[in-house]
């Protein structure tokens, strides 16, 4: 790792000075820094506006939340190929595997993956209905970001039962009303075969007070061309085994305080990995979803505001197209979403900002018609329905320069336990210093596979105090430290038996974690630097098996405790730039089975990923850029491990891989 640091310094410190007089290349970069890169100074990131924990824009230091931002502009400098290459800048935030070859997040050390991590995409919550997951890889283009707004911590009070450990806000071109034409073509190859491919196409503008925008991606990937070892020791080339296709089409109307937004998003992925042990044949787990939105944002004086808002979405994940209705694998069954809800904001004169909303869903999900006999749900029939009721409260409170957040949300549903969870959160600047003081209840709503397969679930529920003290040591440096302490009470958790294809859910007993998250920015002349650490430990002795490592206490299978991660970004002139990166990620534990059968513990090994991205812009053509980026150049090759007791063994990622990013935004 050592080594691996010192290559990121060396690059920036040598880079500028091929070719060009000290002097104009300061200058240069001066220009190049301000006017593109605001995302790395200090000073203007914490005076940004963001709303993920707040829904009113506030500054990101006096946001009640621990909140971390990502730009667009970032991710293209970088050369972030997907999610999970920009999420990995985030402390606290790593990737396991689940099943099916599917890829999700922890955070924290805690599996986030099964409804416990929000993922919003222009107002959309992306978690599919059935089993709540989120899945990741060559998924959503980073190509059409705006920014990424996360939540280090619970979002529960504002944002329901998929919020309980973070909220991950993604707002596209599309979400942002930006103007203009915006064109990307991308290509990734690895030593031994193509990784990915991607187009994008995206457009917004207004005909008189009708703003409109729209955008579409197509592309195709592959997660890995690593071995894969199943459980009874056979092994496997994923090349060509593990499809990831995305397409989809993201749209948006606004006229006069109305908008309509609809999103389409077709995520076509294949398999040999199932639940840890290899399939005959590559097999389809598709994720199919349609969302339309309509709300009316209605000023009813200068202080009053009233929000109606319906919304509907139709998915289909883990679909098995083409596989019989016979295969224990087999998974067809749409489920839709009603939603209606009304939101009232009031902004009093002494200062104090109220906000309240209501809301009513149904979830319903279908089995076909021709499998009716042989597939049911546990009511026996071929449809299965959750009707939810929630209301929320916020009130934000001028204190002296600082800010009170005080809030609550109740949650009550046809087949589960009522939930109400509180919230308080005390931020306070004095002068180049600021502190907050959080603390909070989340809770995880069950899902219909989790009520369908676990009669008797509840929701659980998390505790969380968080405290974060920051300093801007000049305009150009800032950091942050935060603390955090995270009881997760009752988890819901998955059971599978390999042998007779049961599966099932139950609540089990407390995880508790605790730890702290650096963050820092820094720019001097020709470099900026972004970088972080997170770390966590396992707490008590009554910590749930199923995440344990027997003999290593304080520590959680398939997460890192330790995550370090540095970005720094030197201009090369007017129009190039120079980004090295590093993540570096300490040993994961996997849990998963032997040739015999017999239970088995495996170290993954740490893992430094060193990244370099060149980026060409404005040559020639206002607009055009071009990106070369290198992944993974020491050969990590870090595999996903399974962060749970569900004997599936690490799943290979991504090898090195070479990416050529063409993008084109005129005027942008």
């Amino acid at each position: 790792m050592l080594r691996a640091l010192g290559l990121v310094a060396v690059l920036c410190a040598v880079a500028p000075g091929r070719g060009l007089a000290a002097e104009a290349l300061a200058t240069a970069s001066a220009i190049s820094l301000e006017d593109e890169l605001e995302f790395l100074v200090a000073e203007d990131f914490i005076a940004s506006e963001v709303t993920v924990a707040s829904i009113r824009p506030l500054p990101t230091r006096l946001s009640p939340g621990i909140v971390s931002v990502l730009t667009g502009q970032e991710l293209m400098s970088v050369g972030a190929r997907d999610l999970i290459d920009a999420l990995q800048l985030i402390p606290g935030l790593a990737f396991g595997v689940d099943v099916q070859g599917v890829v999700g997040l922890g955070v924290r050390g805690l599996w986030g993956h099964e409804g416990k991590v929000l993922l919003l995409l222009d107002g959309h919550e992306l978690n599919e209905s059935h089993y709540s997951t989120l899945q990741f890889g060559n998924h959503l283009p980073v190509e059409l970001i705006d920014r990424v707004e996360i939540i280090r911590g619970p979002g529960s009070a504002l944002y329901g039962g998929h919020a309980e450990l973070a909220v991950i806000n993604i707002v596209t071109r599309v979400g942002s009303g930006a103007e203009g034409v915006h064109a990307s073509a991308s290509w990734g190859q690895t030593l031994e075969t193509w990784a990915r491919r991607r187009v994008t196409l995206g457009w917004g503008g207004s005909v008189g007070d009708l703003q409109i925008g729209v955008a579409g991606w197509l592309g195709q990937g592959q997660r890995s061309d690593g071995i894969f070892r199943d459980s009874t020791g056979a092994t496997l080339d994923l090349q060509g085994q593990a499809d990831l296709d995305p397409a989809g089409l993201d749209l948006r109307l606004a006229w006069k305080g109305l908008t309509f937004s609809f999103l389409h998003d077709s995520y076509r992925t294949t398999h040999r990995t199932g639940y840890g042990e290899l399939l005959a044949a590559p097999a389809p787990a598709d994720f199919t979803s349609t969302y339309l939105e309509l709300a009316w944002n209605a000023a009813l004086s200068e202080r009053l505001t009233l929000t109606p808002r319906l919304r509907w979405h139709r998915q289909a994940p883990w679909r098995t197209p083409g596989m019989s209705p016979d295969d224990p694998n087999w998974f067809d069954s749409p489920v839709q979403r009603g939603r209606a809800g009304l939101q009232l904001e009031y902004q009093t004169a002494q200062g104090v900002d109220l906000i309240f909303g209501v809301e009513g869903y149904i979830d319903e999900a279908t089995l076909p018609e021709e499998v009716l006999e042989e597939k049911t749900f546990s009511n026996g029939g071929r449809r299965f329905q959750i009707k939810r009721a929630a209301a929320h409260l916020q009130a934000l409170i001028d204190v002296a320069e600082g800010t009170l957040a005080l809030g609550a949300r109740y949650e009550a549903s046809s087949r589960f336990d009522a939930s109400l969870v509180p919230r308080v959160a005390l931020t306070q600047p004095f002068g180049r210093f600021h502190f907050k003081l959080l603390a909070a209840r989340a809770y995880r709503a069950p899902s219909i596979q989790n009520i369908d397969l676990g009669p008797g679930i509840t929701p659980e529920t998390t505790d969380v105090v968080e405290a974060e003290v920051g300093y801007l040591l000049t305009d150009t440096l800032s950091l942050a430290l935060n603390l955090f302490d995270t009881t997760l009470r009752g988890p819901i958790v998955y059971q599978y038996d390999p042998i007779t294809f049961e599966e099932g859910y139950v609540n089990g007993t407390q995880v508790h974690t605790r730890g702290f998250e650096v963050e820092g920015r820094w720019r001097h002349r020709w470099v900026a630097l972004r970088a972080s650490y997170g770390f966590y430990v396992a707490m008590g002795r009554q910590t749930q098996e199923v995440f344990g490592v027997p003999g290593h206490h304080g520590e959680l299978l398939g997460l890192p405790a330790h995550k370090l991660s540095i970005v720094a970004t030197c201009p090369l002139g007017s129009h190039l730039r120079l980004a090295p990166g590093l993540v570096f990620l300490s040993r994961r534990w996997a849990r998963t089975t032997d040739p015999a059968g017999a239970a088995s513990l495996e170290a993954l090994p740490a893992a430094a990923l060193l990244d370099l991205a060149l980026e060409a812009h404005d040559l020639g053509v206002e607009g055009l850029s071009i990106s070369l980026s290198l992944h993974d150049l020491l050969g990590a090759e870090p595999a996903f491990a399974q962060p749970y007791d569900g004997g599936h063994p690490p799943l290979p990622g991504p090898s090195r891989e070479l990416l050529l990013r063409v993008s084109w935004t005129p005027g942008g």
